[in-house]
């Protein structure tokens, strides 16, 4: 949400996911983003260290659950990674 943003949550979740991948003996973590719809967020993770995975983006479709919710999404998705 626009009102949310630049207070460092984003950014205190995302390390919090990152500190449980270690524990559980992770190498790396990735997630995905859209490539054209989230700006905001491929910036963010850009400055916390993921870079692009070596694979194609993904095309998605259809509907999905989101806050409990059925959404219809269309969209193609860049996965991103990072050592850890």
């Amino acid at each position: 949400m626009p009102e949310r943003r630049r207070q460092g949550i984003a950014s205190q979740l995302t390390q919090a996911a990152e500190v449980e991948a270690r524990n559980r003996g992770w190498e790396s973590i990735s997630l995905s983003v859209s490539l054209e719809g989230n700006e905001f967020a491929r910036r963010l993770y850009a400055k916390l260290g993921y870079v692009e995975a070596p694979t194609d983006p993904v095309s998605v479709s259809g509907v999905i659950i989101l806050r409990g919710q059925p959404v219809e999404v269309d969209d193609t998705l860049v996965y991103l990674m990072k050592r850890l």
